[in-house]
């Protein structure tokens, strides 16, 4: 269970990190960024309600498993295309986009935690 601290930095890193996609996501020229940038906001609002650190190693390990299979499609549809079989062969993009916006903003937030955390612990030492 992440302490009344850890806590609070949390909720700082997503009100910041949720501010600065909103104003990054208005100025997107691509699809591929924007759905990213959504993505990241989804992450942002999914780190509220994990309260462990293992919550967030755990879902950080299903959205890699997720990327991976997403990633084993793009590379059969691919092969396909390259061999003229291309029929009702589709890309989601979209999704690809929005796993690594969830992805990144949930291993950010992670990171600062866990960061915070051994900063505390080498502390207490001293």
């Amino acid at each position: 269970m992440l302490s009344q601290k850890e806590l609070e930095l949390r909720d700082e890193l997503i009100k910041d990190g949720i501010a600065e996609c909103k104003e990054l996501i208005g100025k997107q020229s691509s699809e591929a960024k924007y759905f990213f940038y959504e993505g990241c906001l989804e992450g942002l609002e999914e780190c509220k309600k994990l309260d462990d650190l293992d919550a967030y190693t755990k879902r950080i390990q299903e959205l890699s498993r997720a990327q991976d299979r997403e990633k084993m499609e793009e590379d059969e549809i691919m092969f396909r295309i390259g061999h003229l079989d291309y029929e009702g062969c589709e890309i989601d993009s979209e999704r690809v986009q929005r796993l690594h916006g969830i992805r990144t903003e949930i291993e950010f937030v992670y990171k600062e935690l866990k960061e915070y955390k051994q900063r505390l612990n080498l502390e207490a030492k001293f």
